[in-house]
């Protein structure tokens, strides 16, 4: 997620609740279980059953996306979507798979595309969201029967989408997967544990060294390269580097509905493009009323996000897909270069009724600026896209 702009804080009995529910249920936990892993932790938080943050959040109380900026990103998704439909063969039984759809503002924009340069596409397609909040599946309806009533249904987890020949989008979903964090130095590996701060009692949390563990193979063999290479100094250093098993998992599960049916998928987020560049102090951050906060406060009132190891979901999708499957990596900025904006418009500029065609006209430079520039979400941002033909 990304930090917003100056929105005032919206507050609510109900929220205000469940976090304190969450809360007490965690402390619960650690009195009675002991250590939890920062995976189980974030998991709690934010996705509980009952009060996790993503159930009751509001959307842009804490953070903003890029769709939440303006029509332009969503118009520019959708453009990609129909060049890889042309692709695909005009195929009239495509699925739109959203992941964390939010209150629909990627996914409206896209269908509005899809409606404009597709039509044949748009009138058979069938739209599935993954979205846990339901204070926003209203929304979402609202955004799909704007651009024209299309068969539309929300679920709970992306295991419980049908199969078919998608088109997967996910933006600044796999950020808010729970991600497991383990200790590294000269070879030795712990896993980093989440533990009652008896000191300072309460409700204080604290990071402690938990059991020694073996790391996933492609993260031991990645950090002894670096080893191999840094000066000797640096090297004896402490590392602090994460894996999502569940973002590996449904990446897995999507890669084989794509080699099954064909298809495309893209994936947006903050992260890193190869385990080199992961940060070496780990990357969980917490905001609250859009501020930076520590991760082990405000228990289930604040948006908890790592960034997003790009390079382990493209192994993931071309393990799957095999020579068939084009996977690619790039910056935010360069994949809205390569589907301009111009591009992304065509056949829009002359209706002048459409609610997308009136609102680029006044913040577009403001936005693309923002999208693009490397100081803010041009370089950090990456996107993963992926195609993968039907097969024979």
């Amino acid at each position: 997620m990304v930090q917003g702009c100056g929105q005032a804080p919206l507050s609510s009995s109900t929220q205000e609740s469940s976090a304190l529910r969450c809360e007490r249920a965690l402390l619960s936990r650690l009195r009675r279980n002991g250590a939890l892993t920062l995976d189980e932790y974030m998991a709690h938080c934010l996705s509980h059953p009952s009060f996790g943050y993503y159930r009751h959040a509001r959307l842009g109380e804490d953070f903003v996306t890029a769709p939440m900026l303006g029509d332009v990103f969503g118009l520019i998704v959708g453009r990609w979507l129909v060049a890889c439909w042309n692709r695909l063969g005009c195929p009239c039984d495509m699925m739109m798979v959203e992941a964390g759809a939010g209150g629909g503002e990627l996914l409206g924009n896209a269908l509005r595309v899809i409606r404009k340069l597709a039509p044949r596409c748009f009138e058979s397609l069938k739209v599935h969201v993954v979205e846990i909040n339901e204070g926003v599946r209203e929304r979402l309806a609202q955004a799909v029967s704007s651009v024209g009533g299309r068969e539309f249904a929300v679920h709970e987890t992306l295991e419980d989408v049908p199969h078919g020949r998608w088109f997967f989008v996910a933006n600044e979903f796999f950020d808010a997967l729970p991600v497991r964090q383990y200790l590294w130095r000269d070879g030795r590996s712990f896993v980093r544990r989440i533990a009652l701060d008896l000191h300072k009692g309460g409700a204080a949390l604290r990071f402690v060294r938990g059991e020694p563990c073996l790391l996933p193979k492609r993260l031991q063999e990645s950090l002894q390269e670096i080893q191999t290479q840094q000066e000797t100094q640096e090297s004896l250093q402490e590392h602090i580097v994460e894996t999502s098993p569940r973002a590996l998992f449904l990446t897995a599960n999507v890669a084989a509905v794509l080699s099954q049916h064909g298809g495309a998928a893209f994936v947006c987020d903050y992260g890193y493009a190869t385990q080199r560049s992961a940060p070496r102090a780990g990357s969980l951050q917490a905001f609250f009323r859009h501020k930076a906060v520590d991760p082990l406060t405000h228990i289930g009132a604040c948006d908890l996000s790592a960034e997003v190891d790009f390079d382990a979901l493209r192994q993931t999708f071309q393990a799957e897909l095999g020579e068939r499957g084009e996977c690619r990596v790039q910056t935010q900025r360069d994949f809205l270069n390569d589907v301009s904006m111009e591009d992304s418009l065509q056949g829009l500029s002359n209706d002048a009724p459409d609610k997308t065609t009136k609102n680029l006209s006044t913040n577009l430079q403001n936005v693309m600026r923002r999208l693009t520039d490397r100081e803010q979400m041009g370089e950090k941002f990456k996107v993963l896209t992926v195609f993968a033909p039907t097969p024979p």
